[in-house]
């Protein structure tokens, strides 16, 4: 599981949440550029909290439970 560059922060938020991954490696070609994290993104990205709210207002998620803390320090 492995993103580009040019992908929109809000999906990579989404596809990690879906995937159950805290940690996104970031590939251009096939040379590995960075490596995104679950809390980064939502300590530094303040949209990204209303993204998570949104998602778990669908129905209780089933994350892993370092993620589950990850929300429930940040989000709530």
């Amino acid at each position: 599981m492995t993103a580009e560059p040019d992908m929109d922060i809000e999906d990579a938020t989404k596809f990690m949440f879906k995937m159950k991954i805290k940690k996104l490696p970031i590939i251009e070609g096939k040379k590995l550029i960075g490596l995104v994290t679950f809390t980064d993104l939502v300590r530094f990205q303040p949209q990204i909290v209303k993204i998570l709210k949104k998602i778990s207002e669908l129905g209780p998620p089933s994350q892993p439970k370092r993620m589950k803390k990850v929300i429930d320090y940040y989000v709530a």
